[in-house]
């Protein structure tokens, strides 16, 4: 292997290092003469591979080659031949042509997944797949300039410009809207990843991108107290009624404590109500089943604008009461109640109406998804960006 291949492994579990030795020496025996270059490409060229959850991400570059080495390196790199250590290895074979060319295209003649967690894949049909992973990977490859063997990417692949590239990064993002799409965190990282390059156009490890992507909404003491008399109102009717307030306090904050004492006292001689803090271990997995598992979620705003809170909610399909009115179509996805009394209402109406929460709930979830996705976000800002550079 190349000074850089070894620069570019080492770090990696010792059976990862050795997998993608064994990947490199079979992809060579079998390919022979017509191999150009093989190169790590995602998470393996930036240096942010995370054993048990990144996958390996290799390519190679080929002279023309008959069909029957591609068949033969098929069935070398399966799983079941060669067991992949990582949860799997994603491997593309390119003709010399499609990465000199720069051109925004699939191009592949292979396509090949195996591994024990990810679905297997074959394909040498480069009209079966959207161009933006494959156009991104190889920008990747290129910025980072490792190879495992053969020259260097810069000196094989051309580069591909950035007024070529910010339209399948937008179409990556915009991949997200699909209702088929599994919306995990993994569609998030990438949306971040692809706002950092279109704003520095530099290609970043998605953990990194999403740090500087990232925002964080302060939270108030009067908002938990106005929510806490809406559901004392509401508790006097239905007396099997709880309340969970959970909050995820910054633990260098002396202020958040001091406001999750004074709730704790304001609440104090109302039965079934509980505070959840960070203080008890709540994190935000656990405030994820709360959202999941609520008939309503309370929202109260002093402020008009954006607030987080809603949306998460809507995003589990629970219906939410209070407000603010960017957040909420009242008698849609939930009910606007600037006051105590409105609002307990419209509790013991979701409460006692479970079709009606559940109906709310949907289309709040809908709405979300087309409009408030932290995705859908980035794609609009992609966009800007785009008009901007075309201006």
């Amino acid at each position: 292997m190349t000074q850089g291949a070894l620069e570019a492994l080492a770090g990696l579990p010792l059976a990862v290092q050795r997998y993608v030795a064994a990947v490199t020496e079979r992809i060579i025996s079998t390919l022979g003469q017509q191999l150009v270059a093989i190169y790590p490409t995602g998470s393996l060229a930036l240096r942010s591979y995370q054993h048990g959850r990144s996958d390996l991400d290799l390519m190679a570059i080929t002279d023309p080659i008959g069909v029957g080495p591609v068949t033969d390196l098929v069935t070398g790199l399966d799983h079941r031949v060669l067991p992949c250590p990582a949860t799997g290895l994603e491997f593309v074979l390119y003709p010399r042509a499609t990465v000199i060319s720069a051109e925004p295209v699939v191009g592949y003649l292979l396509n090949l997944n195996t591994g024990a967690q990810l679905p297997a894949k074959v394909s040498r049909n480069a009209a079966d797949d959207e161009a933006y992973w494959y156009v991104i990977d190889r920008s990747i490859t290129y910025q980072a300039d490792t190879a495992l063997y053969g020259p260097p990417p810069r000196q094989v692949m051309r580069a591909m410009t950035f007024e070529r590239l910010l339209p399948v990064v937008i179409d990556s993002v915009a991949s997200a809207r699909n209702p088929n799409t599994d919306l995990l965190d993994n569609a998030v990282l990438n949306a971040c990843r692809s706002l950092q390059f279109a704003t520095d156009q530099v290609w970043q490890a998605k953990l990194p991108a999403a740090q500087g992507t990232a925002t964080q909404m302060p939270e108030f003491k009067a908002l938990i107290d106005s929510a806490i008399d809406a559901f004392r109102l509401a508790k006097e009717e239905e007396p099997d009624l709880q309340l969970v307030l959970a909050a995820l306090l910054d633990r260098a904050s002396t202020e958040s404590w001091q406001a999750a004492k004074e709730i704790s006292d304001y609440a104090e001689d109302t039965d079934d109500v509980l505070l959840l803090t960070t203080y008890e271990g709540l994190g935000s997995l656990e405030v994820g089943a709360l959202l999941l598992l609520a008939r309503t979620v309370i929202e109260r705003s002093l402020r008009e604008g954006f607030d987080l809170a809603p949306f998460e909610a809507l995003w589990k399909r629970t219906p939410v009461v209070g407000g603010p009115p960017l957040a909420i179509r009242d008698g849609v996805d939930g009910f606007l109640a600037p006051g105590a009394e409105e609002a307990a209402a419209h509790i013991l109406e979701l409460v006692r109406d479970p079709g009606l929460a559940a109906e709310m709930g949907r289309a709040g979830h809908e709405r979300v998804r087309e409009q408030f996705l932290v995705t859908a976000a980035l794609e609009r800002e992609l966009q800007a960006l785009a008009r901007t550079l075309h201006s």
